[in-house]
């Protein structure tokens, strides 16, 4: 029997495999669910995980970068399990005095991002060329996250950062105080009682970002998926039915999740009705697997490269195990 140490965030389409619903032969899982931001950057800073949700571009990032800065650590497959969204928009506030009325307004302007390398990040530059033509090197970036708590620090990109992108790597004082006195013309991931009733700081969209996802997906096909899983390759050396059993366990727990609550398990924005997103998305704005995937994950690396995170492309399938190359 083999027991995984299973982490990733709380999730509906998880649900059925966490608690016990799903069964997987030969596999236990002790359940470790926990917010996602520190528990990626220590999968990268101490290289311990077993089976761990991870970012898509911190995955692509360890392999660019598993010699230079991981010395030969990061040993993981990648499994092609996509059950989490992509996307900020939401959350995306501006100065209401910065000009910014809607996105084409972000060219020139300096904004806050968690963390650069981030894959809500990356989507989120992907989406500003790809609709409003606006490069990552025509705005100033701040990463707002502590030093401490940087997946992008634990990655050293502030010590080889992106060539031709300004990125400040030190924040002095809280993002909303900067939003407030003009410093970040806009800022992703900024959350507080603060932002309730603020006349200063303002949300760009009232519908969370839904049609502007939208336009994207309909003109480049791809999904803003941001995490997949990985797994450790010495775990699953001895039984090569590990990714595959973990694969189908997963969709499993998935259907039955969007069987029984569709709008829970199902939506890719809450504020959205099902008929609304099956006009744009199909019946399932989660699909996993490479095939139905692979759109996305090439623009992700397409992306990745023209933002200067990782520096050369390598083939897609190098990142996941050999048996769900043909999902």
């Amino acid at each position: 029997m083999l027991r995984l140490k299973t982490t990733c965030a709380p999730n509906p389409r998880i649900t059925p495999i966490a608690n016990g619903e799903v069964k997987v032969e030969g596999i236990e899982f002790e359940w470790d669910l926990k917010p996602v931001p520190m528990l990626f950057r220590n999968n990268i800073a101490f290289d311990d995980p077993e089976l761990s949700e991870m970012s898509i571009s911190e995955t692509m990032l360890t392999v660019d970068r598993k010699e230079t800065v991981g010395k030969g650590r990061w040993n993981w497959w990648a499994l092609p399990i996509f059950l989490a969204r992509g996307h900020f928009w939401g959350g995306l506030v501006v100065n209401a005095n910065s000009g910014i009325k809607d996105l084409s307004d972000l060219k020139g302007k300096q904004v806050g991002v968690p963390d650069y390398c981030m894959t809500a990040a990356l989507w989120m530059r992907i989406l500003l060329k790809d609709l409003y033509g606006i490069e990552t090197k025509d705005n100033e970036w701040h990463n707002l996250r502590p030093k401490e708590e940087s997946q992008a620090i634990a990655l050293e990109l502030d010590k080889d950062p992106p060539p031709g992108v300004t990125i400040n790597w030190e924040i002095h004082g809280d993002p909303i105080d900067m939003l407030e006195r003009g410093e970040l013309d806009a800022a992703i991931g900024v959350r507080g009682p603060r932002l309730e009733n603020n006349s200063r700081v303002v949300k760009l969209f009232d519908d969370d970002g839904a049609a502007v996802i939208g336009e994207h997906f309909r003109k480049t096909g791809c999904y803003h998926a941001n995490h997949q899983f990985i797994i450790q390759r010495r775990l699953i050396e001895k039984d090569a039915d590990v990714p595959m059993k973990l694969f189908n366990a997963f969709k499993e727990s998935k259907r039955i999740a969007q069987q029984r609550d569709p709008k829970e398990a199902s939506l890719y924005f809450p504020t959205n009705t099902l008929e609304e997103e099956r006009k744009v998305y199909g019946d399932d704005a989660f699909p996993i697997g490479l095939k139905v995937m692979r759109k996305t994950l090439d623009r992700a690396m397409q992306g990745s490269l023209e933002q200067g995170l990782i520096r050369k492309p390598f083939n897609i399938e190098a990142m996941y195990h050999p048996a769900t190359q043909t999902t």
